[in-house]
């Protein structure tokens, strides 16, 4: 009942069609109806499925197949469409509202001045503790890669509890833990 000519050739078509809602993993060629896709000629990301299902992961997942490029996923995502731009020239209005509440933080014992060892992850919705270094390094190089700033990390002592305040900031009563 709407004319989305106006708007289908400058926003490409992220479409949700499933099959069934039976639980899959992925898929190259997923189903479609075949009835096309209205003023669009195709989807740029088709969403088959949200029972998906990957290995290492307890949980069901949406999952999605991706018929562009990163330049194109990029630009899409509201960033640049050159294939790197990690100069740090992203200005806050340029950020979206998550991009500016991510961080990593770390507790350091007032009485020892040690740290605690755990870094913890917030990722604009909820706080994470991570279990491998490796989770701490690829989150840092995905952020920077997307918002071309350095992810911001906190150092807050047990004497000065910010983090048990922010805990409650966020209305979360404990904080989740990274699967290994």
């Amino acid at each position: 009942q709407f004319n989305w000519s106006i708007i289908s050739n400058t926003n490409p078509l992220w479409v949700a069609q499933y099959a069934s809602m039976s639980p899959t993993g992925y898929q190259s060629a997923p189903w479609t109806d075949g009835k096309g896709y209205g003023a669009w000629s195709s989807a740029a990301i088709h969403q088959y499925s949200s029972s998906g299902s990957l290995a290492n992961w307890d949980g069901r997942l949406d999952l999605n197949l991706a018929y562009i490029n990163a330049n194109q996923w990029k630009q899409l995502a509201g960033g640049s469409s050159t294939s790197q731009n990690n100069n740090n020239s992203n200005t806050n209005s340029q950020l979206e509202d998550d991009d500016l509440m991510k961080f990593t933080y770390q507790i350091i014992d007032a009485k020892t001045g040690k740290k605690q060892g755990t870094i913890y992850y917030y990722d604009g919705n909820k706080v994470v503790a991570l279990s491998h270094e490796d989770q701490l390094k690829i989150i840092r190089q995905i952020y920077k890669e997307t918002t071309g700033k350095d992810l911001k990390q906190y150092s807050w002592r047990t004497d000065a509890p910010w983090y048990v305040r922010f805990m409650q900031a966020i209305n979360q009563k404990a904080v989740e833990v990274a699967w290994k």
